[in-house]
């Protein structure tokens, strides 16, 4: 953990610095006896992973990776949204996520569920600001 907290120190000091941000980086492997050693340029995309994982342990968090594509479960869906499980089988029912079934199980698309879960956050913020600044139904906070 304390690696990481040092690796997104200096990140986030050339994010400051004058040259605004992070454009390359290389990967260097050594070997266990230190005499073997190689190099790689990192693409973006990875560079952008690699800062997400890093903050995530520098937080004490065990960060994992997982493809959008991955199908979940309706109780793995559930888990993630913080819901019942039967509210979101109406969820799935009612088309609002795109699920597939197999045989009698469903199966859900964890993109999906991520996309579900960005939208009503978004729609929780935006409900949130519009009490803050008083167009709330009369009475309500």
């Amino acid at each position: 953990m304390r690696a990481a907290q040092r690796a997104i120190e200096l990140w986030n000091g050339f994010e400051r610095g004058p040259s605004q941000g992070v454009a390359r980086a290389r990967l260097q492997l050594r070997g266990a006896c230190g005499r073997r050693t190689a190099s790689a340029a990192l693409p973006g995309l990875a560079l952008e992973l690699l800062k997400a994982i890093l903050e995530e342990l520098s937080r004490g968090e065990q960060p994992a990776i997982v493809t959008k594509t991955r199908e979940v479960s309706t109780q793995e869906a559930a888990d993630l949204l913080h819901v019942s499980r039967p509210f979101l089988v109406k969820l799935l029912e009612e088309g609002t996520i795109p699920h597939r079934k197999i045989g009698t199980h469903r199966r859900v698309r964890l993109a999906d569920v991520l996309a579900y879960r960005e939208a009503m956050y978004r729609q929780r913020g935006e409900v949130a600001d519009d009490r803050a600044k008083g167009s709330g139904a009369p009475g309500l906070l």
